[in-house]
């Protein structure tokens, strides 16, 4: 009697880890990203009385989801399911002379390409994330908390939960395309030059981290290209501004009008 599958398709052991890491990755995912553009999420933001702190209030409370799904359900996954060491996420890594070299280039050559790309539409588009006009100090400090936390589950999500376990089982650069595939994929929605930058970003973070053996390096970095990009698209869009500062000008404008 033949065999049900071939035997190309028989189960092989040692290949479960990869098997329930990549496509439980890409369902957090997508549960993250129907759950923060559906209109039903929407629809919770949009009966504010005051829309600037419902703009705010909406992104902190998306990436408060996305810490949770792709951070902390990932954490518990590999301690629980995979029975990982967690080595990949101790700090004093970060400490080594490679790591310190890593964090300075990576930084310092994303910090240059948000300089090259402060005035571009496509920045203005995208950044800063909180999309109201008007910020106060307290909107600053709440975007610059927020994003170390989603940016912490992002590196521990992509670069740990996708990298560092499929690494050990399907060796080096199997992972890399991996995680670099994924990595450019989910962000197609962000449009083409993100989507496609992504992929030799997604190369330079995995080798950094595997070469320094920790997501400090990548999350650092990231880290610091994000508050950067964030500061200078907020400051160089004409659209934004300081809440006293707008309030003034449009004050100054209703007066000059009223002269006129």
């Amino acid at each position: 009697m033949e065999e049900l599958f071939p035997a190309t398709m028989n189960w092989q052991s040692g290949i479960g880890t990869p098997t329930l890491i990549i496509p439980s990755f890409v369902l957090l995912f997508l549960l993250y990203h129907f759950t923060v553009h559906s209109v039903l999420y929407r629809r919770l933001f949009s009966g504010w009385a005051n829309p600037r702190k419902a703009d705010v209030t909406r992104l902190v409370v998306q990436r408060a989801l996305f810490i949770t799904l792709l951070g902390i359900v990932p954490f518990i996954l590999s301690v629980i399911l995979f029975e990982s060491d967690l080595d990949w996420l101790r700090i004093r890594h970060l400490f080594q002379l490679r790591s310190i070299v890593w964090s300075l280039s990576l930084s310092g050559g994303l910090v240059l390409m948000s300089l090259f790309m402060r005035k571009r539409a496509a920045t203005h588009k995208n950044y800063p994330q909180i999309r109201t006009p008007e910020w106060t100090h307290g909107t600053h400090v709440l975007n610059i908390a927020s994003w170390a936390g989603y940016l912490f589950a992002y590196e521990f999500g992509y670069r740990g939960y996708l990298l560092f376990l499929n690494a050990a089982i399907i060796g080096t650069w199997p992972a890399i395309a991996v995680s670099v595939a994924l990595y450019a994929a989910l962000h197609i929605p962000r449009g083409p030059v993100e989507a496609l930058g992504c992929i030799p970003l997604g190369v330079a973070f995995a080798v950094a981290a595997l070469h320094t053996g920790t997501i400090w390096v990548p999350f650092v970095a990231h880290y610091i290209s994000a508050i950067v990009n964030d500061l200078m698209a907020f400051h160089y869009n004409p659209n934004f501004g300081m809440l006293r500062a707008a309030q003034d000008a449009a004050q100054g404008k209703k007066l000059s009008e009223s002269v006129t």
